[in-house]
């Protein structure tokens, strides 16, 4: 058993390429595989390895700080999720308020908006281009540049980051009952003038406006409708779509519509394949 561990601990070892040390019950530093110590012992802190940089926690694991991978500590260690660099700037969640601090450790952009609960790594996306995304009292959301300047102004009711399939991130805006898409440096996809746009798959998402479906891709080019033929419309990729009037499939390929009546239809399967080939099983439940 204590082989089996001790090989365990040596794969961990390889696959990170930093080993915690600990010398004491509240101390923690980081070394290299070649013994070299990177980070001295700190009473009360604890690492975690992201990249070739490092989080801090306290003991307890509830609040978080980021460290260079010198040692060298940037942020305090106050956030609510874990830290790390994004285009030379850390996010940091404190109390719900987002800050953003540069790697000199100066606090770049102040505590004084809301942040999204949506996920970190969606969060803090935006500061790929130097934007936050923010909110008042989570009521009216926006994205902001890190100097302040509006990029989208305080005038949406939701703002989240959706990530595809591919790992891209990109915002879906609610504004007055209707939905958009935006790039993250603000840049608009799909205006906020849809009742309903579906998640991007395969780089295609259906949108409704009133009783009319399209299918765009994320350059906001329309490749099929608008039209009212159908209930729903279900994108697979760039030409392959599964539309449905009262509840009633078919299948459209190349803008046509080649198989149609179909009483039951597994989309949720459909859609997990990345490339739709030829031959596809669609089930009559007769």
């Amino acid at each position: 058993m204590k082989k089996l561990i001790f090989i365990v601990f040596c794969i961990l070892l390889v696959s990170c390429a930093y080993a915690y040390i600990e010398r004491s019950e509240y101390k923690c530093g980081i070394i290299d595989l070649t013994g070299k110590e990177i980070i001295q012992p700190k009473a009360g802190v604890y690492f975690e390895t992201i990249g070739d940089s490092f989080c801090l926690t306290d003991k307890d694991g509830d609040k978080y700080g980021y460290c260079d991978i010198t040692g060298k500590q940037i942020t305090p260690i106050e956030s609510d999720w874990p830290c790390y660099p994004i285009n030379n700037l850390v996010a940091v969640n404190k109390n719900q308020k987002i800050g953003v601090y540069d790697l000199k450790g100066k606090l770049v952009f102040p505590f004084k908006y809301d942040i999204t609960t949506w996920g970190t790594v969606t969060s803090y996306a935006p500061l790929k281009y130097n934007n936050v995304l923010c909110s008042y009292d989570d009521e009216v959301w926006a994205l902001l540049n890190i100097n302040g300047k509006k990029i989208l102004p305080f005038e949406y009711e939701f703002i989240r980051g959706d990530c595809t399939q591919d790992l891209d991130i990109y915002l879906k805006a609610f504004k007055n009952d209707k939905v958009g898409y935006y790039n993250l440096d603000g840049s608009v996809i799909i205006p906020c003038e849809y009742d309903e746009i579906g998640e991007f798959h395969n780089k295609v998402a259906s949108c409704k406006k009133g009783n009319k479906w399209c299918v765009k891709n994320l350059k906001g080019e329309t490749l099929y409708g608008p039209t009212d033929k159908y209930d729903a419309i279900y994108p697979l990729n760039t030409n392959v779509y599964i539309c449905k009037k009262n509840n009633i499939y078919s299948l459209v390929k190349d803008r046509k519509e080649i198989i149609s009546g179909v009483k039951y239809c597994n989309i949720e399967e459909l859609c997990k394949e990345k490339e739709f080939v030829d031959y596809i099983c669609l089930k009559d439940n007769d």
